[in-house]
């Protein structure tokens, strides 16, 4: 009887890693799968970060664009402004000069009226 108590506690502790032995294999087998899944699912999440990133860029260089566009109609319409008061400067200014040309000449005029006008006074003066 003895034995067969011995052989029967062998038999269950048997059982007992037997049992073990397939808990382990299981939890190694789902430790396993977990880890696929989570590759898969990183390997998910950096796909879908390439395509926002991607798609980012893309924005990106859109917005670029506009603004290198409109930086460049800015910088054309400056330079055409600037043109156009050249334009308008050099007008004005040859104006200026016309006009302290005649006033020189005006000044000169009157000047030389003044001295025949301080002459005829002279003579007059002498005649009197």
């Amino acid at each position: 009887m003895e034995v067969a108590k011995m052989k029967f506690a062998m038999e269950k502790l048997e059982g007992e890693v037997h049992q073990k032995k397939l808990l382990a294999e299981a939890a190694e087998e789902a430790k396993e799968k977990e880890k696929e899944r989570a590759e898969a699912v990183a390997g998910g999440f950096e796909e879908e970060k390439k395509k926002l990133e991607s798609g980012f860029l893309e924005e990106i260089a859109k917005v670029r664009a506009v603004a290198d566009k409109r930086l460049k109609d800015n910088n054309e319409r400056a330079e055409q402004a600037r043109v156009e008061m050249r334009k308008e400067l050099e007008k004005k200014q040859k104006v200026l000069d016309d006009v302290r040309r005649d006033l020189s000449e005006s000044q000169n005029a009157l000047s030389l009226a003044n001295a025949e006008k301080s002459q005829l006074e002279k003579e007059l003066e002498a005649e009197k």
